[in-house]
């Protein structure tokens, strides 16, 4: 583990648990409140009914390579990204986050590579990215951020519910393995974490936590003051429509920070963009 990571996580736990545990129940509140636990049957009928992979990312596969393992996406994604809500569920951010940090580890040559995720969720973002690492033999870190708790058991609207509360850490076990080489875990709010991350290099970054302009500006100039030509980094919900604020956010950091970009999308009014540091 990092020294710095180290201390970081010893000063979370002595000051966050309470924090921690106060999201848990507003979030478990939420779940649960005026209604049954939703059935395993009802999430599987959801993972049936997902998207499959959009032209879009079909087209970047085939003319860039990089594929992520379609099985293990799929079981990943069942136990992480299968939700109940009204809208269409699909996991083509999990192949581009992929194939982008592929071909990134692919044209540096790098012995160790430092990512920051703002909005870990249940994690299906950050293993997505670790599993780029491991098919590479990469070593590194992922340091994923999110206002939720790891350690405090909750409801996190996933086929795991059945089995009532469970932490994140538990939720995410059939992937120890990734976890325990790549992954760290840092719950608050984004920019006040960010501030205390005494990292001097973020090799890739994948923005999708807060959706409003304070917090994506914020976040990406604390991205861009840490990268080097070539470094990247991605952002979801890029939706003028949905989240104006993330594209103005978005839009003035490329121009002020130098920046190439690509957008992405992956339809039912989703974009993601790719931006690499020029």
């Amino acid at each position: 583990m990092l020294p710095f990571a180290s201390l970081m996580a010893r000063t979370a736990d002595a000051v966050l648990n309470p924090l921690e545990r106060i999201a848990a129940w507003r979030w478990e509140r939420g779940l649960s409140r005026g209604r049954e636990l939703p059935s395993k049957a009802e999430f599987l009928s959801a993972a049936a009914d997902a998207a499959p992979p959009s032209g879009a990312v079909r087209r970047l596969q085939s003319h860039r390579g990089h594929a992520v393992p379609e099985a293990w996406l799929a079981e990943l994604a069942l136990h992480t990204e299968v939700v109940l809500k009204p809208s269409p569920l699909t996991w083509d951010h999990g192949r581009l986050l992929y194939l982008w940090l592929s071909e990134l580890l692919s044209r540096i040559d790098l012995s160790s590579v430092s990512i920051v995720e703002v909005g870990t969720a249940r994690g299906f973002s950050a293993l997505c990215m670790a599993k780029a690492m491991q098919a590479r033999n990469v070593e590194g870190r992922v340091l994923t951020l999110d206002v939720l708790p790891h350690r405090v058991p909750m409801l996190w609207n996933c086929i795991d519910d059945e089995r009532g509360p469970s932490t994140r850490d538990n939720l995410l076990s059939p992937w120890e393995t990734l976890v325990e080489r790549y992954l760290m875990f840092f719950q608050g709010d984004s920019l006040r974490v960010l501030a205390r991350l005494h990292l001097p290099r973020v090799h890739f970054a994948f923005i999708d936590g807060q959706h409003d302009e304070a917090h994506v500006r914020e976040e990406f100039k604390w991205v861009a003051e840490r990268q080097r030509r070539g470094d990247a980094v991605v952002f979801d919900d890029y939706n003028v429509e949905s989240f104006p604020g993330v594209v103005r956010a978005v839009d003035a950091g490329l121009l002020r920070f130098g920046y190439d970009s690509e957008i992405v999308d992956i339809g039912l009014s989703r974009c993601l963009v790719h931006a690499v540091r020029r």
